[in-house]
């Protein structure tokens, strides 16, 4: 036996199928508003000081030599996102240039 339900149309759907369905709708949602089912690093609304801290802490690690993609997931942040907040709070150190490789022949 499995459980029936109707969606929109009237079509009958089955509860695995609904169950995705919602599973989708609320990740989506999750990523969009940036929260953590687990309440992890990126949970919640953070304050003005609580934002002016973490940038700051930020800014600290970034000026003792680490990587903005480190410093970025270390505060669960997006590397552009991090990239915008150092350059407004201190000098960027300028990222080395890529070298062509030589042709295999």
């Amino acid at each position: 036996m499995s459980l029936q339900c109707s969606d929109s149309r009237g079509d009958d759907l089955p509860a695995a199928r609904i169950a995705r369905r919602v599973t989708k709708v609320i990740a989506r949602r999750v990523r969009i508003l940036r929260l953590s089912l687990t309440g992890g690093r990126g949970a919640g609304v953070r304050t003005a000081s609580d934002q002016e801290q973490l940038e700051d802490d930020a800014t600290r690690l970034y000026q003792e030599g680490w990587a903005i993609r480190q410093v970025a997931r270390r505060f669960g942040y997006s590397d552009v996102v991090m990239r915008g907040i150092l350059r407004r709070r201190t000098t960027l150190r300028r990222r080395p240039r890529r070298r062509k490789r030589p042709p295999t022949g």
